[in-house]
């Protein structure tokens, strides 16, 4: 788990690989830029606080502004994008899994051994907004 304690948004525009499970928390928001290329098992990114509860379940509390947009390449088994807003403007490729676009205040998320991802919103608080301009393909 990588928590961002930068004042501006997290950028990512180059490549990140990674065999296994690639997790960034940045509340004030993080940016996959057009160069971007992630290559990974299981990407989540958010702008919420995340506190772990066991190996797999994480608690997201929302106290970051920001807001999570991809305007790059994401290629994962799994690809999960949680905040207060959420962009996608590029192109998200999961092969055998899954993609989540969620904007939601605070909730509980529990991985499955394989990746996948159940989310339990925990309060009433309905805000943000989440977009898709890209392209999303999830293949089986």
């Amino acid at each position: 788990m990588n928590n961002i304690l930068s004042t501006q948004p997290a950028k990512i525009d180059g490549t990140l690989s990674a065999n296994g499970r690639l997790i960034f928390s940045s509340p004030n928001g993080m940016i996959f830029g057009k160069d971007a290329k992630v290559n990974v098992e299981t990407l989540l990114a958010t702008t919420h606080r995340m506190t772990n509860k066991t190996a797999n379940t994480f608690e997201l509390n929302n106290s970051g502004s920001g807001s999570i947009i991809n305007l790059g390449q994401l290629a994962a088994n799994n690809v999960y994008l949680i905040g207060r807003d959420v962009l996608n403007a590029g192109d998200i490729n999961s092969s055998n899994g899954s993609v989540g676009l969620l904007a939601a205040s605070d909730l509980r998320v529990i991985f499955d051994d394989a990746g996948l991802l159940t989310a339990t919103v925990l309060s009433n608080d309905l805000f943000g907004i989440v977009e898709n301009t890209g392209n999303i393909t999830v293949l089986f």
